[in-house]
């Protein structure tokens, strides 16, 4: 090899050295260049971020960490949004798949399935919505509801709706299950039997009532009987107090109008003096009557025990049976305990009143008019004293339908003739009519049954007066006897006296006044008639006054002399 040819080659291996290092150097600038690209997006990104976290500073006016739930919401959005179409597709697929020819007859198998069971479930809903509403359409024409797992009943008015919650078999176990013992034989509405505890019975009655108007009220009655299979145990049915008033009862001591107020353990409903011991006084009644137009009767011959807001059924009145004192029993079948009751359903409590009490009434007149007359065997003498008697009731239902304006010395301090008239004038002047009450100081003296004619100067004139203003006229009268030395000596055999002593018993004349009475002896036949021929000669034919009517004031025995006891009773 020559000098040039080593020189040549030396050059080109300057060259490709050269070559390499400017490529070396082209790729390292790139590289530097891309390093500074990346830190300027570094840079960028990190201003970026920094501007974002003065935006996601807390203040009061945005909400904290906003932009990341806004970011995280939307990440959540679109991860939705693949899922379901993943699901819409493999849904899709499915589908494809069974349209196939050889999984056809699968799948129409499956969809007959689905109808077969949409069908059948939807008859079995008609069905039961063909029940219920069965039982309510029952429920509303029956005007009760029972549940029988909870021994509940709920009472119903004519449209419907709920008028009182009663619950029965208190006393009973929740465990113990009853039976229908309905047949087709008993006359029943229904019948449930406890196996050796109890049976209850329930009769349903129901009757059109005419009133007085000529309109047709319709009452419906349950009649509850209960009958026990063990000695000394007892019956308990409770009533709902909430949403209706409660009246009733007789004299009760410091008593409360309307009842719900009370609060009454359970006692004997028996009458009584001392009202440290019960609250029952001396004049009681087993009648329960409801503001929304209830009424429950209870007859004499159960032994009754009375709760109202006890401590053990708050906001419930509870009506109990039991053979233990005071009630007393006479052989071994009354030790069995047997809770007897009728719960009466009207549109309003007049309805109820007239049909419960007109009823008696009509029936004690027919039955004095048979009695009295000698043709009451034939049908034309029936009808005729069937009219005298609802004509009776009639007259007498006047004093329970119409407004009784008292003349008590709240009202009328200064009882004269010319205050009762203007007494009267002034009721009319604000369009009322009704019944005016003048009370015992018509009398000159208790028990005398003449006009005051210090105080009424002429009487007929008045009541006259008063009738031709459309008032009905009242009178009261005690069956007392005013007390002086006069009256005991023509009153011998008359008035009440001790047993022992032989001293005629003294009371109140009237509730507020200081006065003493004497007591009629009312357990004589002879001293009954004798007041009512004075009643009849001395006030209605010899005064010759055309009053409508009595009212008999002072017959509470809570206010008798203690030497009477009208505590005890024995069933």
């Amino acid at each position: 090899m020559n000098d040039y040819d080593l020189k040549k080659s030396t050059s080109s291996l300057l060259s490709e050295k050269n070559s390499h290092n400017f490529d070396e150097f082209d790729s390292n600038e790139t590289k530097l260049n891309d390093l500074r690209s990346s830190d300027r997006v570094i840079k960028n990104s990190f201003d970026h971020n920094e501007s974002n976290h003065e935006s996601l500073e807390l203040n009061e006016s945005t909400n904290t960490w906003n932009l990341a739930q806004t970011t995280s919401k939307s990440h959540r959005n679109e991860s939705n949004l693949r899922k379901r179409s993943k699901n819409f597709r493999f849904y899709l697929k499915k589908f494809r798949y069974y349209l196939k020819p050889d999984n056809l007859k699968d799948f129409r198998f499956k969809i007959i399935l689905i109808i077969l069971f949409l069908t059948i479930l939807s008859i079995s809903i008609f069905i039961r919505y063909l029940h219920y509403d069965l039982l309510i359409r029952r429920a509303i024409n029956d005007q009760f509801v029972i549940y029988e797992k909870s021994k509940k009943l709920v009472f119903l008015n004519e449209n419907g709706e709920d008028l009182l919650q009663a619950y029965y078999g208190r006393n009973i176990p929740d465990d113990i299950k009853s039976v229908n013992c309905r047949t087709a034989e008993m006359n029943n509405k229904l019948c449930f039997d406890w196996m050796y505890r109890a049976r209850l019975t329930v009769q349903f009655k129901r009757e059109l009532l005419i009133d007085f108007d000529g309109n047709n009220k319709t009452i419906t009655c349950y009649n509850f009987k209960w009958l026990t299979y063990q000695k000394y145990s007892k019956i308990k049915d409770c009533f709902d107090l909430s949403d209706a008033h409660w009246f009733g009862l007789g004299d009760i001591h410091n008593l409360r109008l309307p009842l719900n107020r009370l609060n009454v353990e359970e006692m004997p409903f028996v009458t009584n003096h001392n009202e440290s011991i019960e609250l029952s006084g001396s004049i009681i009644s087993r009648t329960l009557i409801s503001s929304k137009g209830l009424m429950i009767n209870v007859p004499l011959n159960v032994p009754l025990f009375l709760s109202i807001n006890s401590k053990m059924d708050p906001g419930k009145i509870c009506l109990l049976s039991q053979k233990k004192f005071p009630y007393l029993t006479e052989n071994l079948n009354d030790y069995y305990a047997h809770l007897d009751y009728t719960v009466c359903l009207a549109k309003n409590i007049n309805v109820l009143h007239n049909y419960f009490y007109g009823n008696q009434q009509k029936t004690q007149y027919l039955k004095k008019y048979l009695q009295s007359s000698s043709s009451a065997s034939s049908l034309s003498s029936l009808s005729s004293s069937s009219a005298v008697a609802a004509a009776a009731v009639q007259n007498e239902n006047i004093f329970l339908e119409r407004i009784i304006w008292s003349t008590n010395p709240n009202v009328l301090p200064n009882f004269t003739q010319q205050n009762v008239q203007s007494y009267a004038d002034q009721i009319t002047n604000y369009g009322f009519g009704g019944i005016i009450l003048l009370d015992s100081r018509w009398e000159n003296t208790i028990g005398e049954m003449k006009m005051n004619e210090t105080l009424f100067n002429n009487p007929k004139a008045l009541i006259n007066i008063l009738h031709n203003k459309g008032f009905k006229i009242m009178l009261t009268v005690s069956p007392n006897q005013a007390f002086d030395a006069s009256t005991i000596a023509e009153c011998d055999d008359y008035i009440l006296k001790d047993s022992h002593l032989q001293t005629p018993l003294l009371i109140k004349c009237t509730i507020d006044e200081q006065r003493m009475c004497l007591l009629i002896d009312f357990r004589k036949m002879k001293n009954r008639q004798r007041f009512r021929k004075n009643l009849k000669q001395k006030l209605l034919d010899s005064s010759g006054l055309s009053i409508d009517g009595i009212y008999f004031d002072n017959l509470l025995s809570s206010q008798l002399p203690r030497q009477v006891n009208t505590t005890m009773r024995s069933i």
